[in-house]
C-alpha cells in the first residue's frame, strides 16, 4: 500500500472519530455521569493520537496528550464534566479537524495555526493544574498506604529484578495494521529481553487457520531500569485491541496470582512457564500453588470478588472481540467505485431490454427460460448495487446537534433538537448535496423561528424551545420535515415587506399560502438588521433552488403562534427506477411506477372543459387531467382510442392522457444537459433497449405547472388523499 493510501485512511478513520467525539461530548454534556460517552471519548483522541505518531505528525501528538490527560482525569473522577471544559473539549474537536486536513493536504502548519491551538491548551491548563496537584498527593499518598499495608501484612515478595509480560494481542491484530512482533523488538529501547517464550494455546487445527489472524500470546522476561509507566507506553498503541499484563520486579506472590488468574491460559501451565523463564523459583512456584489452593479450598468473601471481577471481565473481553468482528466484517469502498458499478448495472438494464425484444418472437422454451433467469439476476444485483448507496438518514441528522447547540448559545435561545426516522435510508449522492439545505432551514427554525425565553414565557410556553428533524418514506419519495413550536410566519410583516420591495403591488390580495412562497423569492428577507445568521436575503431561494436540483420539491407550512413546517420530498435514487412507459405522438414518456396510481381509457363523454381547466369523470368523482402532446407542444390530436394514467403525489391526483400504454419498465435516468434545465416536468432522459431515447417525467414539477396553468384547486378535487404537510 502506498503511504498517500494510508494516510488517506488515518483521515478517514479521524473524521469518523472526530464526528463521533463530537456526538458524544453533546452527550456528556446533557449527562455528565455518562461513562460510556467519556470513555468513548478518551478512546477517540487515544486513538487519533497513536496513528498521528506513526505518521510523525508531532504537533497532533502533541495537543492530543493534554486532552488525553484531562480526560483520563475526568474518567478518574478528579475532574468533573462542565459547561466550560466542554465547551473548550468541543472547540478542541474543531482544531484537530481542521488541522489534520492541514497535513493531509501536505501543508506546513502556520506559527498562527499553532499559536491558535497553544491558546486551546491555555484554557485547559487551569484543569489539569489542579488534577495534577491532587494527582502527586493521591500518588504519595497511595505509596505510603501501600508501604504500611506491607510492612503491616508482611507480604513475601518474589526474588526476580526483572519484569515479567503477558502479553496477548487481539485476533483481530493484524486486520488492524498492527504487528505485536515490531513492539516486542522495540522493548530493547528500554531494556533487555532476558527471555521470551511463545504460548501457542489458541492455535487452531489447520484447516481452521485464518493467515489474517493472530493466534499467538507471548511471555517476556525483561530486565530494565525503567518505570512501569515508561515500560508500559511501548505497548500503548495496543492496549485497547490486546490484554497486556505486567509484573513488577520484586511483585508480591499475591501480584502473581492475580496475574495468573486473570489469563485465559490453565495457571499451572503459565505458572510452570514462569519457573522455565526464571521470573519464578522453584520455592516460590510452590507458593503461588498454595495460594491457589488455599483459594479454592473455601468461599472467602475476596476470592469470591475476585472471581466475579474475572468473570466481569472477561464478559466485556467477550463483548469487545464480538464488536471487533463486527466492525471487521464491514468493507469501506470509494464512492466512486460504487457509482462506476451502478453506472455498468444501468448499461447491463439497457442491454437486457434489447435482448429480450430481440429474442421475444423466438417460440424456443429453453431460450425463453434463460432469458428469464437473466432478468431476475439483473434485477437481484441491481437492487444490491442500488442500496450499496443507501445510507440511515440519521447519520447526517446526528451532527445538527452541534449547530443547534452553538447558535442557541449565540442567540441566548434554549433549544431542544428532537430528530425521528434516523433509520430512513437514502441515496448518499443526495445526502451530500441536501447538507447546506438542512443547515440554512435548521439555522433558520432557531434563529427566526424560534423566541427567546422571555417571550415563550409571556406566550405561556416553556422556556426551551424545540426543532424537529423527521424522515420518512411515502409514495416512492423520501420525506423530511424540519419543524419548530415557535412563534411562525408574521404573515403580515412578509406582505409588507414584499410590497416594500416592489415585489407585490399595495392593492394585493395574496393568500396565505402566496404569502408564504413569497419567503423562497430571491433577495427576500424579513430580518430588521443584517446579522452574521440572517438578513442578507440569500436563504430560502439557494434552498429551494439546490432541492429542485435534486428534483424534489419544498413546501412551508405554518401557524401564528403554534410554529413553522418545511416539508422536502426527494426521489429514494438518482440512478435506476422502475417505471411505466407511454407514448403520446411521436414522443415516448417514463412515468415512475411508484407515482402511478391507475390505468384506464379515455372517454370523450366523460372529459368537461371549462374556465377553471380539464376535468375527466373517474367513477363519479371529479380528476383534473392534461394531455402530454398538448402540455410539452401545445398541439391536440385526438385519436380514436387514447388512455389516462392516473398518477398521484402528496395525495393530489391528476390524470395524463397518452395514446399508448407499453407497461412497466426499468430504466437508468440521465440527467439533461443545462440548456433543457427549464423544461418544466422533464426529469431526465433514458436510451430504451431499442436505442430508442424516453423523457422520464417529473411528476412533482407536472403537478406544480398544472396547477398554475389550469389553476386547479385541489382541495375540490382530491380523491383519497391523505392528510400531510399541516403543523400536528
Amino acid at each position: 500500500m502506498k503511504l498517500d493510501e494510508i494516510i488517506i485512511a488515518f483521515v478517514q478513520e479521524s473524521d469518523e472519530l472526530l464526528t463521533n467525539m463530537e456526538d458524544l461530548l453533546l452527550s456528556l454534556e446533557s449527562n455528565p455521569q455518562d461513562t460510556e460517552a467519556l470513555n468513548g471519548i478518551f478512546r477517540a483522541v487515544h486513538t487519533i493520537k497513536g496513528s498521528a505518531g506513526m505518521f510523525g505528525f508531532d504537533w497532533i501528538v502533541k495537543f492530543s496528550h493534554v486532552l488525553e490527560n484531562l480526560l483520563d482525569s475526568m474518567r478518574e473522577g478528579k475532574v468533573a464534566a462542565n459547561k466550560e471544559i466542554i465547551e473548550n473539549l468541543l472547540a478542541s474537536k474543531d482544531y484537530l479537524t481542521s488541522i489534520v486536513k492541514i497535513y493531509t493536504d501536505s501543508t506546513e502548519l502556520t506559527e498562527e495555526k499553532i499559536a491558535q491551538g497553544e491558546i486551546l491548551l491555555s484554557k485547559l491548563k487551569p484543569f489539569l493544574l489542579n488534577n495534577d496537584a491532587i494527582s502527586e498527593k493521591e500518588i504519595d499518598k497511595n505509596k505510603l498506604e501501600t508501604s504500611q499495608e506491607q510492612s503491616q501484612d508482611d507480604i513475601p515478595g518474589i526474588q526476580s529484578k526483572d519484569y515479567h509480560i503477558s502479553l496477548r494481542p487481539s485476533k483481530q491484530a493484524f486486520i488492524n495494521a498492527l504487528d505485536p512482533y515490531s513492539f516486542i523488538k522495540y522493548t530493547n529501547q528500554v531494556g533487555t529481553i532476558e527471555f521470551i517464550k511463545t504460548i501457542i494455546t489458541e492455535l487452531p487445527d489447520w484447516n481452521l487457520w485464518d493467515p489474517e489472524s493472530c493466534y499467538l500470546g507471548f511471555e517476556i522476561r525483561l530486565s530494565s531500569t525503567k518505570t512501569l509507566d515508561e515500560i508500559r507506553k511501548v505497548f500503548e498503541f495496543l492496549e485497547y485491541d490486546s490484554k497486556i499484563l505486567i509484573l513488577k520486579p520484586n511483585a508480591s506472590i499475591e501480584d502473581v496470582v492475580n496475574h495468573l488468574q486473570t489469563l485465559s491460559e490453565d495457571e499451572i501451565l503459565i505458572s510452570n512457564i514462569l519457573t522455565e523463564m526464571k521470573t519464578l523459583t522453584q520455592n516460590e512456584l510452590i507458593e503461588v500453588l498454595e495460594s491457589f489452593q488455599s483459594r479454592l479450598s473455601g468461599i472467602k468473601t475476596k476470592s469470591l470478588n475476585q472471581f466475579l471481577n474475572k468473570e466481569r471481565e472477561n464478559t466485556k473481553s467477550d463483548t469487545k472481540l464480538d464488536s471487533q468482528k463486527s466492525v471487521s466484517s464491514s468493507l469501506r469502498v470509494d464512492s466512486h467505485k460504487i457509482d462506476h458499478l451502478i453506472n455498468k448495472v444501468g448499461e447491463l438494464v439497457v442491454s437486457e431490454a434489447n435482448l429480450s425484444i430481440v429474442l421475444q418472437n423466438l417460440e424456443d422454451s429453453t431460450v425463453t427460460e434463460s432469458l428469464h433467469s437473466v432478468s431476475r439476476l439483473i434485477n437481484e444485483i441491481r437492487e444490491i448495487s442500488l442500496k450499496l448507496r443507501m445510507v440511515p438518514i440519521g447519520e447526517s441528522f446526528n451532527k445538527y446537534h452541534r449547530i443547534v447547540r452553538d447558535l442557541g448559545s449565540e442567540l441566548s435561545k434554549k433549544v431542544n433538537l428532537h430528530i425521528h426516522g434516523g433509520e430512513t435510508e437514502l441515496d448518499k449522492s443526495v445526502v451530500e448535496k441536501l447538507a447546506d439545505p438542512m443547515v440554512h432551514l435548521i439555522r433558520n427554525a432557531v434563529d427566526h423561528g424560534l423566541e427567546t425565553v422571555k417571550e415563550r414565557l409571556q406566550n405561556s410556553k416553556e422556556e426551551t424551545g424545540n426543532v424537529y428533524l423527521n424522515a420518512f418514506h411515502d409514495t416512492g419519495s423520501i420525506v423530511i420535515e424540519i419543524s419548530d413550536d415557535g412563534k411562525g410566519v408574521n404573515t403580515e410583516k412578509v406582505l409588507r415587506k414584499a410590497i416594500e420591495k416592489g415585489i407585490l403591488t399595495p392593492d394585493s390580495e395574496p393568500s396565505t399560502d402566496e404569502i408564504h412562497k413569497l419567503l423562497f423569492h430571491p433577495g427576500f428577507s424579513t430580518a430588521d438588521q443584517v446579522t452574521n445568521i440572517s438578513g442578507r436575503g440569500v436563504g430560502l431561494d439557494v434552498v429551494q433552488k439546490n432541492i429542485e436540483a435534486l428534483r424534489g420539491s419544498i413546501q412551508l407550512f405554518s401557524k401564528p403562534g403554534e410554529g413553522t413546517k418545511f416539508t422536502i420530498r426527494l426521489p429514494l435514487t438518482l440512478a435506476i427506477i422502475d417505471g411505466f412507459l407511454v407514448s403520446a405522438g411521436k414522443d415516448l414518456y417514463v412515468i415512475p411506477l411508484d407515482l402511478v396510481r391507475e390505468c384506464v381509457e379515455f372517454k370523450f363523454e366523460n372529459e368537461n372543459n371549462d374556465t377553471s381547466g380539464n376535468y375527466f369523470n373517474l367513477r363519479g368523482k371529479v380528476l383534473p387531467y392534461t394531455r402530454l402532446d398538448y402540455f410539452f407542444h401545445n398541439e391536440v390530436k385526438k385519436n380514436e382510442r387514447e388512455n389516462i394514467v392516473i398518477t398521484e403525489y402528496q395525495g393530489n391526483r391528476i390524470g395524463l392522457v397518452v395514446d399508448k400504454l407499453y407497461g412497466e419498465i426499468q430504466t437508468v435516468i440521465k440527467p439533461l444537459a443545462k440548456v433543457f434545465s427549464d423544461i418544466r416536468g422533464i426529469g431526465g432522459s433514458t436510451t430504451l433497449g431499442d436505442g430508442r431515447i424516453a423523457l422520464i417525467l417529473d411528476v412533482a414539477d407536472l403537478h406544480e405547472s398544472l396547477k398554475d396553468l389550469q389553476g386547479i384547486k385541489f382541495d375540490k378535487v382530491n380523491i383519497d388523499t391523505h392528510e400531510g404537510g399541516a403543523l400536528e
